[in-house]
């Protein structure tokens, strides 16, 4: 069992990239995006998108995932453009 420390509770993106005078900021269910440009939040967005549709697929939330399993599906979903 992982104990409260070893589990990802959020996804929190920033984009750093921002200078058109536009706040973007996105909640779902296992993230937060903040700031960028309309490419990079709309990239990071379909990221933890991906994210939490394969999550969806597997039956299984972030805080299920240990370290090395959130880091290969992060893995995955940054080289997938599905």
């Amino acid at each position: 069992m992982l104990n409260r420390c070893e589990t990802i509770g959020r996804i929190v993106g920033l984009g750093l990239d921002k200078d058109d005078g536009c706040v973007r900021i996105t909640n779902g269910s296992a993230f937060t995006l903040m700031y960028g440009s309309e490419e990079s939040h709309d990239q990071m967005q379909a990221f933890c998108l991906r994210m939490e549709s394969r999550l969806r697929e597997q039956g299984r939330s972030l805080q299920d995932l240990t370290r090395g399993e959130f880091l290969r599906l992060a893995s995955e979903c940054s080289q997938s453009r599905d």
